[in-house]
């Protein structure tokens, strides 16, 4: 069997996109027949148009991997000469052949991923939610037209897939891959991704990694890992982060939130941010804590974080250049109201009064939302609420909860008053 191409890759097409070549194979993992089994039906959208990229690779990464075209079709290239081999060769040329398809898609080398990501690593970033069906199984389509919609319609810069907001914890490691092939390819030459690879098992991580970085990612980002006795943090964070830089080619951005059980010192961030694939960071901590760390990094990598209320005042005082990320930009916004990406764009362009008076009218809508969220639910209540906005939602899997329909009562009167219904 020919190992297939990238072209061959990125021709194939999105579940629920209309597309002139032929259709995407399931995972390997997953069984299709299940899968069609499980068509949602309450929709009638129309198919979406995936538009091809006209990218250009930055480096000569691709032109290595034409020369070995001959070579890899010569022992691999089709089912009769690979029933020929030896099937102890088999994993050698395989190992021989995955790396440089890897590379094929990269867009910088390791070398200069810091300095891609300074100029590419922009703009308002959003953290993709999972779409499940009733039976709980990942509705792939509407996934693809989430993001579709996004891109598209809200104008999002790029995209977080499948971190906490997206529940990557109840996702299986086939799942989690298959969310990545449709992000990238649903973004294809529109906006950028950048795939969550955290996982409690290493080994774990660096394989959704590199199929990250095999199926076109911009950029992974690794969630710093959870540490039930936290002794000697600095040395066991900064260790496990030159590895993955070790290990990995793609750019990486890091991810620390007190929830994993210690919050990493802006000193701490800015000796990994050394390392020479080390390009962002989204750092969930007190303000005074990520501007100390944007001054010690200068301009090496992008310093984030999850606050839209932050992002405005962020950009005029510490020069920001990168929003990463929650869903404040999938729910705060619709097709006809982008005033996220308005204010940004107002602020980029140094118009700052302007850009305060656009940032301070969504203020009834951030209120809004922010009553009817219960404390124990936040998954839960952003799929409602992106339901009301007309996205796919659907419910949550366990161990989180759904919301009651006291609750659901509650959102709707809140979204009425948030002034996004009839936006």
């Amino acid at each position: 069997m020919r190992i297939p191409s990238t072209a061959d890759r990125r021709r194939s097409e999105v579940p629920g996109i209309a597309h002139a070549h032929k259709r995407l194979a399931p995972h390997p993992d997953h069984d299709s027949s299940e899968i069609a089994g499980r068509r949602r039906t309450s929709t009638n959208a129309p198919p979406l148009l995936l538009p091809q990229s006209k990218s250009q690779p930055h480096d000569d990464s691709r032109a290595a991997v034409r020369r070995f075209d001959g070579f890899r079709n010569l022992l691999a290239g089709s089912f009769e000469i690979s029933r020929l081999l030896p099937m102890a060769v088999r994993p050698v040329i395989n190992d021989m052949v995955e790396p440089l398809q890897q590379k094929e898609h990269m867009k910088y080398t390791k070398d200069n991923a810091q300095h891609y990501a300074k100029e590419h690593f922009t703009g308002v970033w959003a953290a993709s939610t999972t779409p499940y069906r009733p039976d709980l199984s990942f509705d792939e389509e509407a996934f693809a037209r989430n993001i579709d919609h996004w891109i598209g319609a809200l104008k999002v810069a790029g995209l977080f897939i499948t971190g906490k907001q997206g529940e990557f914890f109840s996702m299986s490691v086939p799942e989690r891959k298959r969310s990545f092939e449709i992000a990238a390819q649903v973004c294809e030459g529109r906006a950028r991704t950048v795939m969550s690879c955290s996982d409690t098992n290493l080994d774990v991580v660096i394989d959704l990694a590199r199929h990250a970085e095999k199926h076109g990612a911009d950029w992974i980002i690794v969630h710093s890992p959870v540490l039930h006795f936290a002794n000697d943090v600095e040395d066991t964070v900064y260790e496990y982060y030159r590895h993955l830089s070790e290990t990995l080619d793609i750019g990486i951005a890091m991810w620390n939130h007190p929830d994993c059980g210690y919050i990493m010192s802006p000193k701490l961030c800015a000796r990994i941010a050394e390392l020479p694939n080390i390009v962002a960071i989204k750092y969930s901590v007190p303000r005074e804590q990520y501007a100390e760390l944007t001054r010690l990094v200068g301009d090496r990598i992008q310093v984030s974080t999850a606050s839209e209320e932050e992002w405005l005042d962020n950009i005029i005082d510490l020069g920001w250049r990168l929003y990463l990320c929650s869903t404040p930009p999938l729910l705060l916004q619709t097709a006809k109201n982008h005033r996220i990406h308005e204010y940004t764009k107002l602020a980029f362009e140094g118009r700052y009064a302007e850009a305060r008076a656009v940032r301070d009218s969504l203020e009834p809508a951030r209120q809004a939302f922010r009553k009817s969220r219960p404390a124990g639910t936040p998954q839960a209540h952003t799929k409602y609420w992106q339901e009301l906005l007309g996205q796919a939602g659907g419910p949550v899997r366990r161990p989180l909860l759904g919301l009651t329909e006291e609750q659901k009562a509650l959102t709707r009167r809140m979204f009425i008053e948030s002034g996004l219904s009839g936006s």
